[in-house]
């Protein structure tokens, strides 16, 4: 999608992506690098309903014109299940306004004026919670999965880079400390567990003890039930096989 935008070749291109996964599998993250692949500014669209008549409607234009004025830019919409409501066909008891911004921001992400310039990713936890009509439009879905135990070496010393923390650990050290996790771990646990690592550290680099004690310290209460079951549906939305996890991008 990236290199047909920078060809010119607008008509081939996606309107967007949507993210999904359980909490903490590196969503946000994936827009900074989306953005900066593209080579484009970032908005984050925020919730623009009104308790006031009309209100809604009114910040919801101003929002999409402020948007054809940035382009070429790209649009991140966290939380899209919570913002981006599913219509609901008279119910929602809002006179209409809902479904009236839903149909008007679908037509909005079906103007071939805007393909390949105005670039939207959704990130979401609860894809189930997303239209249908709203996931088509988009066109790519996005499966994001907590990452096991042999890709936590890689992602802790990715993690410390983007943190500009040093670490002298050797691979013998650092699968020691791995074996203290549980077999699946939310990216943002590990990058508390680099920070810790950091504070616990009597120079300026992390040693093998400082991330010991840092794993030994940190709790990994999360309801992996829920996990699961929120990595289940991410897998089920998946728009190509080449997206699974475990095709490693291969079709």
């Amino acid at each position: 999608n990236v290199k047909a935008v920078k060809a010119g070749r607008h008509a081939y291109t996606l309107s967007g992506y949507l993210l999904v996964g359980p909490s903490g599998t590196g969503k946000t993250f994936l827009v900074d690098a989306i953005a900066s692949e593209y080579g484009y500014t970032i908005v984050e669209w925020r919730n623009t309903k009104s308790q006031w008549l009309g209100q809604s409607e009114s910040n919801f234009e101003t929002v999409l014109q402020a948007i054809e004025s940035l382009s070429p830019v790209l649009v991140f919409i966290d939380e899209a299940d919570q913002i981006l409501s599913q219509r609901q066909d008279g119910q929602a008891g809002d006179g209409g306004t809902g479904a009236y911004m839903f149909g008007r921001l679908l037509n909005f992400m079906g103007d071939g004026r805007h393909k390949g310039r105005i670039v939207l990713i959704l990130a979401s936890n609860r894809p189930d919670l997303i239209d249908l009509a709203l996931a088509d439009r988009i066109g790519c879905c996005v499966p994001l999965i907590r990452p096991g135990k042999p890709n936590i070496p890689g992602i802790l010393a990715s993690l410390a880079g983007q943190m500009d923390v040093k670490m002298d650990i050797s691979e013998a050290e650092m699968q020691d400390v791995v074996t203290k996790l549980p077999s699946e771990v939310s990216i943002r646990k590990l990058k508390d567990l680099v920070g810790l690592a950091a504070l616990y550290s009597d120079s300026d680099t992390v040693k093998a003890k400082d991330i010991g004690s840092a794993a030994d310290n940190i709790l990994f209460s999360e309801d992996k039930l829920k996990a699961d079951y929120w990595t289940c549906l991410s897998v089920r939305c998946a728009t190509y096989s080449s997206l699974l996890p475990w095709m490693n991008g291969k079709s």
